[in-house]
């Protein structure tokens, strides 16, 4: 790990740099790494008081980075780790001339997830995903509790539910934020995980998949439906969604794979 500082990354890189043009996406990591998206997001993190105050300053990135690099748009995933806690921050860029913006912008910690776009969600609903991040569900059950119905805010609730132990609960509010909004992978996922507490496995299989179909570069994702075939006794398959996500950047799904190998 190595620690963030805005002063080398501008140095280095420059964020007025002529844009990185590549043909086709590129998935190795070293492009990535290369490239100015890279560099913005490397410096979006060191600046943004969410991510210092949520994870505790200081805050470093990982060695291994996923993410597509076109001539116009780019998205990264990157592992990070601060004083108190580690987390995981996506981000989705786009460039206006040579000019890159980042579009969106997430940080997941713990199973939580915080949006950090420009829209992100401000007022009472944002509050709840700093609670949320803080570990005080049932805080944020009372502000969630008077808000008006909409997906963000059935997500939040199962989200809250499913840190309280609430599984039924958590299943309810979740299938109505994924009815709501059929673009969103978040309360699939957070399905997902609900279904693994009850030992549903073939259901935690399908929120995942579901999940995946919105999100399919969500290495956490095929690593947890990875989990899910192997509790279903299904090694085939298992070992397929472990290979996506090892190459997507999920570690444990890596040393998943690297135990199977040593048995053989």
């Amino acid at each position: 790990m190595r620690a963030l500082s805005s002063r080398p990354i501008l140095g280095i890189f420059g964020l007025s740099v002529v844009v990185l043009a590549v043909g086709a996406a590129a998935w190795a990591p070293a492009p990535v790494q290369d490239s100015v998206p890279y560099a913005v997001v490397l410096h979006r993190i060191d600046q943004d008081i969410h991510i210092q105050h949520t994870l505790g300053a200081p805050v470093s990135v990982g060695r291994w980075s996923w993410g597509t690099v076109s001539q116009h748009r780019a998205a990264i995933e990157l592992p990070l780790e601060g004083a108190n806690q580690q987390g995981t921050i996506q981000a989705s860029l786009t460039a206006d001339g040579e000019q890159w913006q980042i579009k969106k912008l997430w940080l997941r910690v713990d199973g939580a997830t915080v949006n950090l776009s420009p829209e992100r969600l401000t007022g009472p609903l944002g509050e709840v995903e700093q609670l949320l991040l803080s570990d005080r569900a049932a805080e944020s059950l009372l502000v969630l509790n008077a808000q008006p119905p909409s997906a963000d805010r059935e997500r939040l609730l199962g989200q809250a539910q499913l840190r309280l132990g609430n599984l039924d609960m958590a299943e309810h509010a979740l299938l109505r934020a994924a009815s709501l909004d059929d673009g969103d992978a978040r309360p699939r996922r957070l399905l997902g995980m609900v279904y693994y507490q009850l030992a549903r496995h073939e259901d935690c299989v399908r929120a995942f998949t579901d999940a995946l179909r919105i999100a399919p570069q969500d290495g956490q994702a095929w690593y947890s439906r990875a989990v899910c075939h192997q509790n279903l006794q299904q090694p085939d398959l298992a070992r397929q969604s472990a290979e996506n996500a090892c190459a997507l950047g999920a570690m444990a799904a890596c040393q998943m794979q690297s135990r199977r190998s040593a048995i053989r």
